[in-house]
């Protein structure tokens, strides 16, 4: 489902992390729409133009997913994602109390690149690749990491079933 920023202001929804310039499904106007499948939509119907401000469709806030693990947690306990240009490639920074990780994201993979800490011990990066790697794979993707370069890296990897890229 293909949907543009006004749409998504004017009716309340989420604005998805993945963009692509076309047609919107409800104003019909071209712009960068948010890219969300219709599979992953509640309540979602035949036609998405006879949508209105009062009778949305429900989705997850943080990720647009309907079966999301972000769905269940306050706004305290998920983390939060925002796309931004690292180095000249579109990534995911995602941040979670001290901690903040970058992610690039495929059609079918989210590899993180990054992951760094403010607050060492607490487990903030631990709690952040959880969700993480929730949050893609119930979008479908596979998500992996780097080669980790330290061995407490290699066993949060190993201990959350975090796949290491080499």
């Amino acid at each position: 489902m293909f949907f543009c920023d006004k749409c998504a202001k004017k009716l309340n929804w989420p604005k998805g992390a993945c963009k692509s310039y076309g047609n919107c499904e409800v104003c019909k106007e071209t712009s960068d729409c948010s890219d969300i499948p219709s599979s992953f939509l509640l309540d979602m119907p035949e036609d998405p133009s006879q949508m209105t401000e009062e009778k949305p469709y429900r989705v997850c806030l943080i990720c647009n997913l309907q079966a999301c693990v972000c769905a269940q947690m306050t706004e305290e306990e998920m983390i939060d994602i925002n796309q931004v240009d690292q180095l000249g490639m579109p990534m995911d920074r995602i941040t979670y109390k001290s901690s903040i990780a970058h992610v690039a994201c495929g059609t079918d993979w989210a590899t993180l690149y990054d992951i760094m800490s403010k607050e060492q011990g607490k487990g903030h990066a631990t709690e952040l690749l959880r969700q993480a790697k929730a949050h893609y794979e119930a979008s479908g993707k596979t998500f992996g990491g780097t080669v980790a370069l330290n061995d407490r890296m290699k066993q949060i990897y190993q201990r959350l079933g975090i796949t290491e890229f080499e």
